[in-house]
């Protein structure tokens, strides 16, 4: 009788559990809808080279953007930073200037030497060119200095 009594407590017990269970709502077709998402992270790579010695008839160099990927109404900006003043002097304080060209237009400081729209395409490049004028030129030495490029994600315009 008590196996009877533990077999019936049990089934009673089994029967008295309740899981809650969610449906998915449907519109009135009977169909539903999923969302689906896939992200994708900015990405771009630019090189820009490491030194360039200005020769006789300038010295050109390129700079690139490659592999470009940002938000959609935005693009990959290469700028010569603003506080370029675009001089080299030698160890003795001797002092040149010199000019810069992006694809045959010249840059100012804070000017835009490389711009990069995937809508336009993932690549870009740009040729610039370093030349001193050679007229100006009063002492010998060795003459360096430092060109500085900021790289920045822009809204298009």
């Amino acid at each position: 009788m008590k196996k009877l009594f533990a077999l019936l407590l049990a089934i009673t017990m089994m029967a008295t559990l309740s899981v809650t269970a969610f449906a998915a709502d449907y519109d009135t077709t009977g169909n539903k809808g999923m969302t689906v998402t896939y992200s994708v992270a900015p990405a771009y790579t630019v090189t820009i080279p490491e030194t360039v010695t200005i020769g006789a008839d300038g010295t050109e160099k390129t700079v690139s953007a490659e592999d470009v990927v940002v938000e959609k109404g935005q693009y990959v900006s290469v700028t010569l930073a603003a506080d370029n003043n675009f001089t080299v002097k030698t160890a003795e304080g001797a002092e040149l200037a010199y000019t810069v060209t992006a694809n045959g237009e010249a840059v100012a400081p804070g000017g835009e030497v490389l711009a990069v729209n995937p809508q336009d395409g993932k690549n870009g490049t740009a040729n610039i060119t370093f030349d001193i004028d050679e007229s100006a030129i009063q002492y010998a030495g060795t003459y360096t200095g430092s060109a500085t490029f900021t790289i920045a994600v822009k809204p298009v315009a």
